[in-house]
């Protein structure tokens, strides 16, 4: 009888400390979590990595973790950004490891003041993608995909993608 009551007090305390959030996310998989971006355009396919974030994961009992990191605005790191070949008036597909509930493309010219507002470019969304079309002119832009999870009970945030098409110097 003993033994019952100790087995049964330990699975209510696990309980309570699973939703105190105690049995949380580690940071790498918190990280691992964070959607990752395909872009297509033309026959090329580009993996762009993650820029700045706020993301969340969320356990079923209310608990959960979250981190954020900041980083430089994409026209203070062009010769870090993965460089894509884009074509003017051509579509592009964006396409996540897990859809989004909005996206937002903006764009800016190399030579642009950093702070400047950009521009914004209308997304659609057709078979699980979002399309934009690239702006006629795309030599030495710098471009920054933002998107949102907002509808998942098991994650949601806020991530941006940079990339440029800012041909090298090197």
């Amino acid at each position: 009888m003993r033994r019952t009551k100790y087995a049964i007090l330990l699975l209510i305390l696990s309980l309570v400390l699973t939703g105190c959030g105690v049995f949380t996310p580690s940071e790498q998989e918190l990280q691992d979590s964070i959607p990752t971006l395909s872009l297509t355009a033309g026959r090329y396919r580009y993996q762009i990595p993650t820029g700045g974030y706020s993301w969340s994961v969320y356990n079923r009992f209310g608990g959960g973790s979250h981190m954020a990191t900041d980083t430089a605005h994409p026209l203070q790191a062009v010769d870090d950004l993965t460089a894509v070949s884009l074509t003017g008036g051509e579509t592009v597909t964006l396409t996540f490891s897990r859809t989004p509930d909005t996206v937002e493309v903006t764009y800016w010219s190399v030579g642009d003041e950093v702070g400047s507002q950009g521009t914004s470019l209308e997304t659609s969304f057709l078979d699980d993608t979002f399309l934009f079309t690239a702006p006629e002119e795309t030599t030495d832009l710098v471009f920054q995909i933002t998107a949102q999870w907002t509808s998942y009970e098991d994650v949601g945030g806020t991530v941006s993608y940079p990339f440029t098409t800012a041909v090298s110097e090197e």
